[in-house]
């Protein structure tokens, strides 16, 4: 019954959601904070689903919320959205693949706030969303969220992170922010009425050198950053488990 209850609240809260967002992009279609609204509007239905959020943010991340920057964040399942999401910080939009704009109403909503779709299989247009990106940093201040791992890792091992983020945050000359949540998905179950704590926490600014692009410097930042974000992400569930 808690299940049945929970899906449907879930589904007229995330339309209602929808509609509102859609409603503002058209009204104040030049405003840079539509995105960051939305995550902590749908950041709060997490109280639906019976989830404590806690988000940490390092001094001095906190210090560059209204720089560019490149966010980088573990993507684990569908629930990211409820979770996660509270930690959008202002000025920022997100990379997500191409698909979402069939969504019906969230794939609109998605667009218009100006987040940027990526089909992965196309070279051309993966060259042209860069350019795009570039262009949101520098013409806009705007910052730029992306998960490496290109796709859900279904609360399992952190996947191998792709090149995009960190070719865009050399180009850009702008510091990568990672941002780790602990395990979620696996966690969830609609017909419990409470469903633990997520930990998110958004870790020190990784400054990038002032130095021309080459492959070995891209390779050895992905891997600094990808072995940063999973012991950090083992980490918080360590403090979960502990503190259950």
């Amino acid at each position: 019954m808690l299940a049945i209850f929970r899906i449907i609240f879930l589904f007229f809260s995330f339309f209602l959601i929808c509609l509102f967002g859609i409603f503002n992009c058209v009204v104040r279609p030049k405003c840079l904070q539509h995105t960051f609204l939305l995550g902590k509007l749908f950041g709060r239905l997490s109280k639906i689903l019976g989830v404590k959020v806690i988000v940490r943010i390092s001094k001095k991340s906190k210090e560059l919320m209204k720089l560019p920057s490149i966010y980088i964040g573990n993507h684990q399942s569908f629930y990211d959205i409820f979770t996660i999401s509270n930690a959008i910080q202002p000025y920022t939009v997100t990379v997500g693949k191409k698909n979402l704009i069939f969504i019906p109403i969230f794939g609109q909503l998605y667009w218009l706030c100006g987040n940027v779709l990526l089909d992965r299989k196309n070279r051309d247009q993966i060259r042209k969303s860069i350019l795009k990106i570039i262009r949101y940093i520098r013409n806009q201040g705007r910052s730029v969220w992306i998960f490496p791992e290109g796709t859900r890792n279904k609360g399992k091992n952190l996947l191998p992170f792709k090149n995009g983020a960190f070719r865009i945050a050399k180009i850009s000359r702008v510091p990568i922010i990672p941002i780790c949540s602990s395990e979620i998905s696996r966690k969830i179950r609609l017909n419990r009425w409470r469903n633990g704590t997520v930990i998110i926490e958004i870790l020190d600014p990784i400054f990038i050198e002032d130095q021309k692009y080459d492959k070995r410097s891209l390779t050895c930042l992905k891997k600094f950053c990808f072995n940063l974000m999973k012991k950090k992400i083992f980490s918080l569930n360590q403090e979960i488990k502990k503190s259950n």
